[in-house]
């Protein structure tokens, strides 16, 4: 597993936003692969790297793949006791999302944290 990590670390280095969905997914997927080797903080430093622009996300179509990866982050926060910050992130989300569908997956997921 450690040559897929950083076969995917080499491969994400150089995207940005203007990547669209493969920049979102990309973090996500290696800090999911950071988080079964039980590398917390470098998962979240990975995700950290996600939480800039959300508008530029959003020109880029990436919007949802930006939530995604702040919701994970958020969860992320939490294994570390850093409650203040997953909090922050999801009231964000929930304001972004105030409109939505109650039955929209994120949405539905963020009204189980309180």
């Amino acid at each position: 597993m450690n040559a897929a990590v950083e076969l995917l670390r080499e491969a994400i280095v150089d995207l940005t936003l203007e990547d669209q969905a493969y920049f979102f997914v990309g973090q996500d997927m290696l800090a999911k692969l950071l988080l079964e080797q039980g590398d917390l903080a470098d998962a979240i430093r990975v995700l950290e790297r996600t939480t800039a622009n959300p508008a530029g996300a959003a020109l880029n179509n990436s919007g949802l793949f930006w939530m995604i990866c702040q919701r994970q982050l958020a969860k992320l926060y939490r294994a570390a006791d850093r409650e203040y910050e997953a909090m922050q992130i999801e009231d964000q989300l929930r304001q972004l999302l105030i409109a939505a569908d109650e039955y929209f997956p994120l949405a539905s997921d963020l009204q189980t944290t309180t």
